[in-house]
């Protein structure tokens, strides 16, 4: 940084002796030429120094190498270095501010967003255990009044759809609350597992349309009767509990 000091006439008295604007204190010098007075820490002239004198408030002269002009330049560079600095810091809190509350909204929406989706799906499994509750209802009753191992159940409607909605949602339902996804992975587990015994036994009496069935096919259908029953029965006990849980979910 550099201080102008301008060349003012030799018989100019009445010029300013001195004045401070910005970064340049502007002196009455003799009748010397422009020049430039570095403004640095080496406080080094172009012209002698005892031929730029800039008067004191008191009234006294003080040479440049006097410490005067480098002390007010030295100032002004230290002011500008800190409004500068200050600057930068507000600019950097202003964005560090942005930045948090533009993270902590999109954390929001991203936590709603997840929220709705768990919500939609706890409502999609308490309609589609509402749809069969009556089936599977009936269809433990049936068992409870033919309790002899010899009995054999025929359905050939499914006790759970091959497009149930489970199917659908079966990815989704581990995002959800840990019991909530424990009950429900239980009870359709319960559920399948009885569906898949049934059409076992519906396909060994598909083949008695063809032929008489052997003993062992008998027995065999009897047995799986015997699971059917106890699957649906279990989980025709974990369908209150299940569809509280998945109602609050709502």
């Amino acid at each position: 940084m550099y201080i102008k000091i301008l060349p003012v006439d030799a018989q100019s008295e009445s010029a300013p002796e001195r004045r401070v604007k910005g970064d340049f204190v502007i002196g009455r010098p003799g009748p010397s030429p422009a020049c430039w007075v570095d403004a640095g820490w080496d406080r080094s002239f172009t012209q002698p120094a005892d031929r730029y004198s800039i008067p004191e408030p008191d009234g006294t002269a003080a040479s440049p190498d006097g410490g005067r002009l480098t002390e007010l330049t030295t100032w002004s560079v230290h002011a500008m270095d800190k409004n500068t600095r200050d600057q930068i810091l507000i600019l950097m809190l202003g964005v560090l501010i942005g930045a948090s509350g533009y993270l902590a909204n999109s954390l929001f929406l991203w936590n709603a967003s997840v929220n709705k989706d768990k919500s939609d799906v706890a409502e999609g499994l308490y309609l589609d255990i509402s749809s069969i509750e009556d089936y599977l209802v009936a269809a433990d009753r049936e068992f409870l009044a033919n309790p002899d191992d010899k009995y054999i159940y025929i359905q050939g409607t499914p006790l759970y759809p091959e497009n149930g909605l489970y199917f659908a949602y079966q990815r989704d339902i581990s995002r959800m609350d840990r019991k909530i996804a424990q009950d429900t992975f239980t009870f359709y587990n319960h559920l399948l597992s009885a569906e898949r015994d049934r059409n076992r036994i519906f396909e060994i009496q598909r083949l008695g349309d063809l032929r008489e069935l052997t003993t062992a096919e008998r027995r065999r259908q009897q047995i799986l009767t015997q699971n059917v029953a106890r699957e649906v029965n279990t989980s025709v006990s974990l369908l209150p509990p299940l569809k509280q849980e998945l109602g609050a979910a709502t």
